[in-house]
């Protein structure tokens, strides 16, 4: 079956989808992702959900290519593009 952008956008800010596979990541994301929420004081979930929200409202248009990269290159793309924002996300606060 082959998801439009669009479908997995839409997965991926529904926090029960999330939180699902945020299971999925790799150590380093999820450790990552941890202090971001324990800064912002919400679940692991609330906060990657903000970081897809952040990612689709402020990645420039090369991001979007990473991305659509990262999605076509994977055998889950949700957790390829889940990964890829969040991972984003936390390098753009950091620079």
């Amino acid at each position: 079956m082959t998801l439009m952008l669009g479908d997995v956008i839409a997965r991926l800010r529904d926090g029960e989808e999330v939180a699902t596979l945020l299971a999925t990541l790799d150590a380093r994301t999820i450790d990552a992702l941890a202090r971001r929420a324990e800064a912002e004081g919400v679940g692991l979930p609330v906060s990657a959900v903000r970081a897809v929200d952040r990612f689709c409202h402020a990645a420039p248009e090369d991001a979007w290519t990473g991305l659509i990269g990262a999605m076509h290159a994977a055998e889950l793309p949700g957790r390829a593009a889940l990964r890829f924002m969040v991972r984003w996300d936390l390098d753009a606060e950091a620079a």
